[in-house]
């Protein structure tokens, strides 16, 4: 009765014995634990959910237990000897450090640029590195682009903010001593595609040269800038940049929790995925290597999630 508790999600400990192990049958692979009753584990792969059920749903009774062929294992303290196998042996700081790291476009500035603009959002940070760039001599003009966002990254969901985004940052700008006639504000844009379609169209009306630039974003944004970018002006030749920090130095920093920003790291990678695929297609599309794939699927499995984006349910 208590494994049937777990009854949820049966195809993907289908699904996950078969991709950690290819091939694999209850002959070809066998614990070594010799109280493990492999018929038991073989005869309920189709019916036991994964570890995140015991969190999900309070199953209660159950321990954890790590055995060393790469898995967990879920015991009964009632029945020692039936073990079945439930997730990946991925942990929670290892996910976010795959995600975290593919998130990065490490970029490098190879020639000069006309400009830099800057996508506003919560981070006044950001503000601080684009007006670093500015200063050091990376073109003649800093433009900052943000309304009141509508997603997960907005100053006025986040913290409250009362102006727009691109006011704030400037104000930043104009702190840190760039110049307030070097810098352009682009005050409605409300997601991604609007931040560059309306910077796009300001840059034009200042006859700005804009054939190059630099552009700037929190650390976990830049590739979904970068894909964005070539989706909705493709002309102009770019260099993704942000500040140069670690985990966790970024999360010390940050004015919003550790959780919330893993929540929105998760669903910028949601993003990356579906944004490319009809009928969005609001972006190019990015590789995404299977292991950072599972360690989304581990953060999501966790519980992290961005509101803004639709909850992935571990299906296939």
């Amino acid at each position: 009765q208590r494994y049937l508790e777990l009854v949820h999600c049966s195809q993907n400990i289908k699904f996950l014995l078969t991709r950690k192990f290819p091939g694999f049958t209850c002959r070809q692979r066998r614990l070594k634990h010799e109280s493990v009753l492999w018929s038991i584990v073989l005869g309920f792969v189709s019916d036991v959910a994964t570890a995140i059920c015991c969190n999900r749903f309070g199953v209660t009774g159950v321990r954890v237990q790590k055995i060393n062929f790469g898995v967990t294992v879920l015991t009964s303290p009632t029945e020692n000897d039936k073990k079945v196998i439930v997730q990946l042996k991925m942990d929670e700081q290892e996910a976010i450090n795959h995600v975290w790291n593919y998130h990065h476009m490490k970029h490098t500035l190879v020639r000069p640029v006309d400009g830099v603009l800057c996508l506003c959002s919560s981070d006044i940070r950001v503000a601080r590195h684009a007006a670093t760039l500015h200063l050091q001599g990376h073109g003649s003009w800093l433009l900052f682009s943000g309304g009141f966002g509508t997603g997960p990254h907005s100053g006025k969901n986040l913290l409250g903010w009362k102006n727009p985004e691109a006011e704030i940052f400037a104000r930043e700008a104009e702190k840190c001593g760039v110049s307030a006639e070097n810098i352009y504000v682009e005050s409605e844009a409300r997601n991604t595609g609007e931040n560059i379609s309306f910077s796009r169209a300001l840059l034009c009306q200042k006859n700005a040269s804009h054939d190059s630039m630099i552009v700037v974003q929190k650390p976990f944004m830049e590739r979904r800038t970068f894909a964005t970018f070539k989706k909705v002006w493709s002309e102009p030749e770019i260099v993704i940049s942000a500040s140069k920090e670690s985990w966790e130095e970024y999360v010390a920093g940050s004015e919003i929790s550790r959780r919330d920003i893993v929540n929105i790291m998760v669903g910028d990678l949601q993003r990356i995925k579906v944004y490319a695929e009809p009928p969005r297609e609001f972006q190019i599309s990015q590789e995404i290597p299977s292991i950072v794939w599972e360690a989304f699927e581990r953060l999501v499995a966790l519980g992290y999630y961005d509101a803004g984006c639709a909850l992935y349910t571990m299906r296939r």
